[in-house]
């Protein structure tokens, strides 16, 4: 009976430390946390925090973190809270910070990068910022572009072939003479510039 109240109370003893262990480390944790976030908004005092992108009511910016490297901050527009990520894994959520500074980094990036915020384009009922929808079209239309004219390793030849045929018809060698003596052969246009080369070869 005496070993049975032994060992009840050395589990009770454990599970008492196993608390009071997990008290301090979630303590330690959440001062941590707050002393990133604080960190965060030190950074947008400073402008350290670059404006990404908005995709609907998702706003993403980026900044260094002194113990993270380079990071994602994301904010959604119609909630609280803040989220940090990094290879879109999220390390740390506003939700176990106080409200108070929550708030105040929410009101800074708004304020800051309102124009960016509200530079926007609808498509299809969503909305993108629209310096982003920008450089993602012409990269896109680049993409397209480049893998056309690698696709046809001819289309080049066909290029020059029509160019070279458009300025046998468009222009006429005495023309051409009379203008270099004018004004120079350096003042000629591109085509008249090529327009002679293709006499020579010929």
């Amino acid at each position: 009976m005496l070993n049975l109240i032994y060992f009840l109370t050395g589990c009770l003893i454990m599970y008492l430390i196993i608390i009071i262990k997990n008290y301090f480390i979630r303590k330690s944790n959440l001062h941590e946390i707050k002393k990133v976030y604080n960190e965060l908004y030190d950074n947008l005092i400073n402008n350290m925090v670059i404006f990404n992108n908005r995709i609907d009511d998702l706003i993403i910016l980026n900044t260094n973190l002194a113990n993270c490297g380079k990071v994602e901050i994301i904010i959604y527009l119609n909630k609280s809270d803040i989220f940090i990520l990094q290879n879109d894994v999220t390390l740390f959520d506003s939700k176990l910070i106080d409200l108070d500074l929550t708030n105040k980094i929410r009101q800074k990036i708004i304020s800051d990068y309102k124009l960016d915020i509200n530079n926007t384009i609808e498509i299809n009922g969503m909305i993108f910022n629209k310096n982003e929808y920008d450089i993602r079209s012409a990269e896109l239309y680049n993409k397209i572009l480049s893998d056309f004219n690698n696709s046809n390793p001819y289309i080049n030849d066909i290029v020059n072939e029509s160019e070279s045929q458009n300025i046998k018809h468009e222009y006429n060698l005495n023309d051409i003479l009379d203008k270099i003596n004018k004004i120079g052969y350096n003042n000629l246009s591109y085509y008249e510039k090529e327009f002679l080369k293709n006499i020579k070869k010929e």
